[in-house]
């Protein structure tokens, strides 16, 4: 679809929806208003018509009251009151007058008949002095049948100041229902007034006021008077108001509004329809106004898509003409309109002469650029032949670095070995210093021991006369110990037996202590202090009970120490006599240790020289390794500093290796790049060549 054709399209869409949506909400907004307006049309009109039917009902009750206050009627003298009022009746409009008795008797005039109104309310008010009026009503609601709806007016008649009876004038009630035709003026619209108990007391229908007609009753029977009824209801219900209510299937606009002073209730209705009916010009001025915005829209759609497609096309042939045939740049847009277009025809000229200049320069730079290309392709093909030269040496040196590397470190590691093995050797020269030390030291002290334990064994001689003297007494001592024991053990079995009792006595006690809870128990209230002696008590038997196991076990443990002891002291006594024999052996051996011991004692002396001799030659030895362990530690920190080198170096050559490799893939990177820079000037110029720029 063109651009005209959319724009077209789119400008007519647009006045559619905007004259709908003005037509929608024009159409919206009206019927709103007049139903806003209808409501209170229908109210005000109830109110006007209520209070027409009350100033109806106020001005016969005035005219009744003036009556009524004349001396005549005052009298209460029927003959004097016949004169008085029998020519009143037609001046008034009403069909009969009647004197209300104070019993509630009423006498008419026309005919002189009496009838007995004492129960109707509106009577019962006359005579407490106030005006009232009754009930409309139809055929055979009241005493005189007649062919129209009446309604009975009553004021009270006094004499100074007193009620003495009432006055009471019967009238067509018929000009309610006039009241009701005329307050509705438009077509289908309907009043009509309800009393209290919502019977129809004027409409425009005199039928149903004559059948005292009630759509509340109605609705009882028959459903169709159902909303009708609703309607009713509601307006002797709030008294004052309008609503829309479906009445009988239609929408209906209602107003209702009570007779002041009365107890009656006009009601207007009008069918929405009938208000609706006026929006139906407006629906076909609407259409009209659619259709004219429309046609005015197509109109001005066209204007204006002529105006801005034309010049777009002669863009659109000018760039046809420079895409499609030789790249004329020398051709330009003629379009001297002083607007948006010829702004745009005027910069696009201006952009053609740009490009064209910059294909001009293009052309002159494309053949220096194609001389660089060629010379860039040279020199990049030499220089990745010097970088792969470069590439070989240094790999040629990294591989013989590896190698100084390997050979340090193993240098290094046997050096480091060399050093370990004089720290261990230094090590076993401070070993064997300290121990030819501790020799001498051992040998000085054995020679010193020899000596002693010599003077020793002398003293040791008498040493043993004496103890075979105090052995002697120990046997004897002994002996008197172990009767001792003797009779110790007999006296823990006695214990033992008193023990046994102890703990019988403690068993008992805590059975007792059982029972004396159980019968505490039995006892209730009267047991608890007794039941807490009996815990108690049960507690003592406990503990004594505890008390007999230990002492029992300590005197077991104290029975079985005493068989030990006896059982020693016989071994002891053994010993004694076995100690004696020792002793003479002993002092045998000592005599023939201390002939030996002299001897050893001259040989300590001589070894005693050689290991002083040898002492020196170690300490000498000690110090010579020493000198070599601290040489060789310089050759180890030498060999360090030459491995660290070694390393950087290898570093160095690694780093270098990786710098090389990646130039010589940058350089066949450039060489890739000059070739297809070269081809890509080819086509440049080609592509520039095409376009007429003179």
């Amino acid at each position: 679809m063109t651009i005209a054709k959319r724009i077209v399209l789119f400008i007519s869409l647009v006045v559619l929806v905007v004259a709908l949506s003005m037509g929608f909400i024009a159409l919206t907004i009206t019927t709103r208003v007049l139903r806003q307006e209808a409501e209170s049309s229908m109210l005000s009109q109830a109110e006007v018509a209520a209070a027409l039917v009350a100033e109806s009902i106020n001005s016969r009750l005035n005219t009744l009251y003036e009556l009524a206050n004349q001396r005549d009627v005052r009298s209460m003298d029927f003959e004097t009151q016949y004169e008085a009022l029998i020519n009143e009746i037609d001046h008034t409009g009403a069909d009969d007058f009647a004197i209300i008795r104070p019993d509630g008797t009423a006498v008419h005039l026309k005919g002189g008949e009496s009838i007995n109104l004492a129960t109707r309310d509106y009577v019962q008010k006359a005579l407490r002095g106030e005006s009232a009026i009754s009930d409309v009503m139809g055929s055979g609601g009241g005493a005189v049948s007649v062919p129209y709806p009446i309604i009975n007016y009553a004021v009270p008649i006094r004499n100074n100041g007193v009620v003495v009876g009432g006055l009471l004038a019967r009238n067509n009630a018929t000009i309610f229902s006039e009241i009701a035709k005329k307050t509705i003026t438009r077509h289908g619209g309907l009043a009509y007034v309800l009393n209290s108990a919502g019977v129809v007391v004027a409409h425009p229908d005199t039928d149903l006021v004559m059948r005292s007609f009630s759509s509340i009753e109605a609705a009882k029977t028959d459903p169709r008077y159902k909303t009708r009824a609703e309607v009713a209801l509601t307006a002797l219900k709030q008294r004052e108001g309008s609503m829309r209510h479906d009445v009988e299937g239609k929408m209906t606009f209602v107003g209702f509004s009570s007779v002041p002073g009365f107890d009656m209730v006009l009601v207007t209705m009008l069918e929405e329809q009938v208000i609706l009916q006026e929006l139906t010009t407006m629906r076909i001025l609407m259409f009209v106004i659619v259709g004219s915005l429309m046609g005015l829209g197509i109109v001005a759609a066209l204007f204006i898509s002529r105006s801005i497609v034309k010049p777009i096309i002669a863009v659109s042939v000018t760039l046809k003409d420079i895409s499609e045939g030789e790249g004329d740049l020398t051709r330009t847009i003629a379009y001297e309109a002083k607007n948006e277009i010829g702004e745009l025809a005027l910069y696009f000229n201006l952009t053609l002469q740009k490009i064209k200049n910059m294909v001009l320069l293009i052309k002159q730079q494309s053949a220096s650029l194609l001389n660089l290309g060629g010379d860039l392709v040279t020199n990049m093909t030499k220089t990745a032949a010097a970088i792969n030269e470069i590439t070989a040496s240094i790999r040629n040196i990294k591989g013989q670095v590896i190698n100084q590397s390997n050979n340090v470190t193993e240098t290094n590691a046997a050096t480091e070995q060399i050093t370990v093995n004089i720290d261990k050797l230094n090590g076993h020269v401070e070993n064997q210093a300290v121990k030819v030390s501790q020799s001498s030291s051992a040998i000085e002290e054995m020679l010193s021991n020899i000596q002693s334990v010599t003077q020793t064994l002398i003293k040791n001689a008498n040493n043993m006369k004496q103890l075979m003297e105090a052995s002697e007494v120990g046997r004897t001592g002994l002996q008197d110990v172990a009767g001792d024991i003797q009779e110790i053990a007999h006296e823990s079995e006695g214990i033992l037996e008193i023990n046994a009792l102890m703990k019988n006595i403690a068993s008992q006690t805590n059975l007792l202590s059982m029972n004396a809870a159980i019968e505490a128990a039995h006892a209730g209230e009267a047991g608890k202090g007794f039941a807490v002696v009996a815990d108690e008590i049960r507690k003592l038997a406990e503990s004594s009970s505890e008390q007999s196991k230990t002492i029992s076990t300590v005197l077991k443990k104290i029975k079985g120490s005493i068989d030990k002891i006896t059982a020693s002291t016989d071994k002891v006594l053994g010993k004694f006599e076995a100690i004696d024999q020792g002793v003479k052996l002993v002092s045998d051996q000592e005599t023939t240790i201390r002939g030996a011991m002299e001897e050893q004692g001259t040989g300590s002396k001589q070894i005693l020289e050689v290991v002083g001799q040898l002492n020196d030659i170690t300490q000498k030895v000690k110090g010579e390794s020493a000198g070599m362990l601290h040489e060789s530690g310089k050759v180890i920190q030498e060999g360090k500093h030459l491995e660290q080198v070694t390393h950087e170096l290898t570093n160095g050559v690694n780093e270098m290796a990786i710098s090389v490799e990646q130039i010589n893939v940058a350089v066949n990177k450039v060489n890739e790049l000059s070739s297809q820079n070269q081809s890509n000037i080819n086509i440049l110029v080609e592509a520039v060549s095409r376009f007429k720029v003179e």
